[in-house]
């Protein structure tokens, strides 16, 4: 990888951990920062419209206390209200990417200082692309289950490992991982949440907490973990 990749890899890290921190201390601004503009539009968007949001996937990662880097903000919805968040979206500086009834749709966060993205008219868009998921979709769960019971929130602990346990790709074993290093004091919590609600996936979770229990004697990698209590 070459060295200015290395650079915007850490500085993309960055700008995702501050946007992450700054909506969960509740602070409402964060000049320049076009990730914390993208999320604070969907804020505005679920309480103006009596939406139920749960962001998930990288940003509900750094959320957690895992700094990584991500191209996107992840975020599920009732079924409920699926279709009335794409009929709605392009109100709050939205673009609609790719558009499935049923599932899931992308849309783009219009903004100067974002990623570039194509659009299907050939043309492109610079902005932060955000991933909109119904409940349902790959066993997906829905917003209040995961903790969230009104407007915008992250998906809980329990949840977050749950899902990631789901899909249990390298990238999800690589988060669990990290984010209960850096949340150890709950790993008894986690492992009773999975082993009530999701039996058939204690087998990845012990696969996980083995890697946790490597990784936690070495000091050089739990420097990149952060404590967000």
């Amino acid at each position: 990888m070459k060295l200015h990749e290395i650079a915007c890899a850490m500085q993309q890290a960055a700008i995702y951990e501050e946007a992450i921190l700054s909506r969960k201390r509740n602070i409402t601004e964060a000049a320049g920062n076009y990730v914390f503009d993208a999320i604070h539009a969907l804020q505005r968007m679920a309480e103006e419209n009596n939406l139920i949001i749960a962001i998930v996937g990288g940003a509900a990662t750094i959320f957690h206390g895992y700094t990584r880097t991500t191209k996107d903000v992840d975020i599920v919805l009732n079924a409920s209200d699926f279709q009335q968040v794409a009929r709605v979206v392009h109100e709050y500086g939205f673009v609609v990417r790719n558009y499935s009834s049923s599932w899931m749709f992308d849309m783009i966060y219009e903004h100067p200082h974002g990623q570039i993205y194509d659009l299907p008219n050939g043309k492109d868009i610079r902005g932060v692309l955000v991933e909109v998921m119904r409940e349902g979709m790959n066993k997906m769960p829905s917003p209040q289950e995961m903790g969230v019971n009104n407007g915008l929130g992250f998906a809980n602990l329990n949840s977050f490992i749950a899902m990631k346990l789901e899909a249990f790709r390298t990238q999800d074993i690589a988060d669990i991982v990290a984010v209960l290093i850096a949340q150890q004091s709950k790993i008894a919590e986690v492992e009773e949440y999975i082993g009530v609600n999701y039996p058939y996936l204690l087998d990845n979770l012990e696969f996980c907490l083995k890697q946790v229990a490597k990784e936690s004697t070495n000091p050089r990698s739990t420097q990149r973990y952060i404590d967000n209590e």
